[in-house]
């Protein structure tokens, strides 16, 4: 395996087990506890994050298979992001982070699967702008990080 992928495989690893490690740390009460109203309770966050890995795995295969295709909160994904929120932050914990390490097992598959050229192919997103599949996989860690120093925010 190229050493990026491996690299991209352990940056994103680390980051679900941030989140996951900052997720558990709190009792069940406490995670549903939104702040202050308008904000998000620990497993809104969760339920976003994991929506949001959920994502940038189809993402990755559109890049896969279009030339520079539009990627991120497109089409069908727009109304995602609060869906989930809305309706998976009400779950428990523990079905939240099996989600997310389901989804991660799926990713880290995808990853080993590709060839390093695969890793530079570009997607073009409304904020982030053109990167490469493994730059917006970076950006997805460093969002999952962001997260769980949310949720330990909360504790």
């Amino acid at each position: 395996m190229p050493v990026i992928a491996q690299d991209l495989i352990a940056d994103l690893d680390a980051g679900r087990a941030e989140l996951k490690a900052a997720a558990e740390s709190l009792s069940a009460e406490a995670a549903l506890r939104k702040p202050s109203l308008g904000e998000w309770s620990a497993t809104e966050i969760l339920a976003h994050a994991t929506e949001a890995q959920n994502m940038w795995i189809a993402m990755a295969h559109r890049i896969l298979n279009e030339d520079r295709p539009t990627v991120g909160r497109v089409g069908e994904y727009a109304a995602r992001r609060l869906g989930a929120v809305a309706v998976d932050g009400r779950k428990p914990v523990a079905e939240l982070v099996s989600k997310l390490e389901g989804d991660g097992n799926e990713l880290r598959k995808l990853l080993q699967s590709l060839a390093p050229e695969q890793l530079e192919r570009k997607g073009q997103h409304a904020t982030q702008g053109e990167k490469s599949l493994a730059g917006y996989l970076t950006a997805l860690a460093s969002h999952l990080r962001e997260h769980a120093g949310e949720i330990r925010r909360l504790a």
